[in-house]
């Protein structure tokens, strides 16, 4: 009975030390879930070392691998664990990659916002400081510079040249300001002292006060003279090649002011015969048939002003109306005191109807606009042009020359008055002519080349 409890009691003693090794086992597992494949090895050779020392049966009630198995096996433990370990790894993995192209992508919008402010802060500034530098009335004290402007230098070129010597700081708006200027056209070429303190309107009068002035020609353009004997005569002087200036001229009709008032091109010698204004102008060297030509129809467009316009429009008259009378007043008489007379007849022979027959359109037309025929002949008369009044009744298509100022207020202010004839007074010869009221007293004026007594104007 001894024997039996004491083998009672050791058995007691085993299975309280199996119970104990099971619950630090569990103890371990629930602290360190990332360690079972240590546990289980080594405790279950642990548990079998104490079963062995205290004597007690290895056999089926108690084995460490049935103790361990229906729980967690070693392997499925470290499986399912690293199982485990993968997923979170790959959920991390994904977080962590989503975390970076969302960082990136906010890292382009901050670059670019920057870029885009930086931008237009510079347009700006670009745009305030040439605005700044255009409206700038007053010149300060600078540093000196001396520049060198080639002949025959455009402005553009002049441009480029003050902006990289330091003069200016921006091309444009020196030329915007050159364009509006009065100096426009008049910059010259040479030597200049200028200092980058200059405002552009100093810059451009500087240009145009100093260096060595271009090379000018004085070209007079004669009352009365046509656009043929001038290309002529600017051949002649070598100023231009007449071709040249005859296809200014045509060039220039299409953009006249009065371009809606010519005549059509196939009906006369030359649409803008008429307004090249008789003066005498500054031609530079390098002056282009096409600048000469802008300047003559601007020359006219200034003295055919609003005054004269009004007084045309009063009477009845266009620009071309008046320019046509006033040609053939013009080439009618030397003397300006006769041109408001002539002016009536011309008024009077329309009114009634009657051909104007005056010998200077005939010429016009046998000599293609040169004249410089000494005497016409009835042969002459009897030219089939639209240019000779002894063919064709009322005006010719256009003028026959380009009239003065004093020819073309002739028309403007005409004299009133019956006479219809005048011819020239063949007995002071110096250009005048007698006026007559009927076609007896013109003929017998003819034969005697005798004065009749003079009329009392109306």
């Amino acid at each position: 009975m001894i024997e039996d409890n004491t083998h009672s009691d050791k058995k007691e003693k085993d299975s309280i030390i199996v119970e104990n090794n099971e619950l630090e086992n569990n103890k371990l597992k629930e602290e360190q879930p990332g360690s079972h494949n240590v546990i289980s090895d080594k405790q279950e050779a642990g548990t079998e070392d104490s079963l062995r020392e205290t004597g007690g049966p290895a056999g089926p009630e108690i084995s460490g691998k049935e103790t361990a198995g229906p729980e967690m096996s070693g392997e499925e433990t470290v499986g399912r664990e690293i199982s485990g370990e993968e997923t979170a790894g790959q959920e991390e993995a994904e977080e962590k990659g989503t975390g970076k192209t969302g960082k990136k992508f906010r890292r382009l919008k901050r670059t670019a916002l920057v870029i885009v402010i930086i931008l237009v802060s510079l347009a700006m500034t670009f745009v305030h400081s040439l605005w700044k530098d255009f409206t700038q009335d007053e010149s300060y004290e600078g540093r000196d510079i001396t520049v060198e402007i080639p002949k025959n230098c455009s402005s553009r070129e002049t441009a480029k040249i003050l902006q990289e010597s330091g003069v200016i700081k921006y091309k444009s708006s020196f030329l915007v300001r050159l364009f509006f200027s009065e100096y426009r056209g008049k910059l010259r070429y040479g030597t200049f002292q200028l200092n980058d303190g200059m405002c552009l309107d100093d810059v451009i009068a500087g240009l145009s006060s100093g260096g060595a002035v271009k090379k000018e020609e004085s070209f007079t353009v004669p009352e009365g003279y046509s656009v043929e004997m001038i290309a002529d005569k600017l051949e002649k002087e070598k100023i231009m090649s007449s071709n040249e200036f005859l296809e200014a001229v045509n060039k220039a009709a299409a953009n006249f002011a009065y371009a809606d008032q010519l005549p059509a091109g196939d009906k006369v010698f030359y649409q803008l015969q008429g307004y090249l204004f008789p003066d005498t102008y500054s031609i530079s060297e390098d002056m282009t048939g096409d600048q000469l030509v802008n300047k003559m129809l601007d020359n006219f467009q200034g003295k055919f002003g609003e005054e004269r316009q009004q007084k045309a429009q009063k009477m009845g008259l266009s620009v071309e109306e008046v320019l046509i009378r006033a040609s053939m007043i013009q080439k009618e008489t030397q003397i300006p005191a006769e041109y408001p007379v002539i002016a009536g007849v011309i008024n009077n022979r329309l009114a009634k109807d009657m051909k104007l027959q005056l010998d200077s359109t005939t010429v016009y037309a046998m000599t293609d606009g040169m004249y410089g025929v000494s005497r016409v002949t009835y042969g002459d008369l009897e030219l089939e042009s639209p240019y000779n009044t002894y063919y064709v009744k009322g005006l010719p298509p256009g003028p026959i020359c380009n009239p003065g100022l004093e020819a073309i207020d002739g028309v403007l202010n005409p004299q009133t008055h019956n006479y219809l004839y005048f011819q020239m007074d063949k007995n002071k010869n110096n250009g005048s002519n007698l006026f007559f009221e009927t076609y007896e007293e013109h003929s017998a004026a003819s034969a005697s080349t005798a004065a009749p007594e003079e009329k009392t104007t109306k």
